[in-house]
């Protein structure tokens, strides 16, 4: 038959609470432990537009130079499997530029503002009202457990949100011209190697 206490939203709200403060607490030390390791790595992906609308595959800008662009492979730019090329700036309609970290982050925040949103709404909603005595099969949740529930797609679409404002590109015009290029330069050389 069926057990009521099987369904205690206190045993699971203890077990919930201890469980998401490990979490978050992991979370916080790997995210910075992730921000750490980017020193000395490239901090953006970069792309070329050329004269045909083609764009490169994703790599890293290395070096610009008078009138060309060097672009690595590999994100660590001392790696001895690095493969490079050289774009000319009479080729490159725009370099595009997005921070490697900027997705990941994106998509935590909009999780955790997901997770909040989702148990806040739960809260709200309030218990439920008890079982009856004659009732067979009765589920009554209070607002806590709700919340629990609740926070699973707050956080999933959260994440979503939270990808899809944070994947857009820088766009740098070049528009094949030399002199554009040579103004754009500084504004080009942090999106580099530093």
């Amino acid at each position: 038959m069926f057990n009521k206490n099987y369904f205690s939203t206190q045993k699971l709200l203890k077990m919930n609470y201890k469980n998401l403060a490990f979490l978050l607490l992991v979370f916080g030390a790997s995210n910075n432990e992730l921000s750490a390791q980017t020193k000395g790595h490239a901090q953006y992906f970069t792309w070329v537009e050329n004269q045909n609308s083609i764009m490169t595959s994703r790599s890293y800008l290395y070096e610009l130079r008078d009138s060309t662009v060097v672009l690595c492979s590999n994100p660590n730019f001392l790696s001895k499997r690095n493969r490079f090329r050289e774009f000319d700036f009479a080729s490159i309609n725009s370099l595009q530029f997005r921070k490697i970290s900027h997705t990941r982050d994106g998509i935590a925040l909009g999780a955790t503002s997901g997770f909040a949103l989702g148990f806040i709404t739960g809260i709200l909603i309030g218990d439920d009202p008890p079982c009856g005595k004659n009732s067979i099969f009765c589920v009554s949740l209070t607002g806590a457990a709700k919340g629990m529930i609740l926070s699973i797609p707050g956080a999933l679409s959260g994440a979503l949100i939270g990808y899809l404002v944070t994947n857009k590109r820088i766009v740098i015009p070049i528009n094949r011209d030399i002199n554009t290029y040579q103004k754009q330069k500084l504004k080009l050389a942090k999106y580099g190697r530093q």
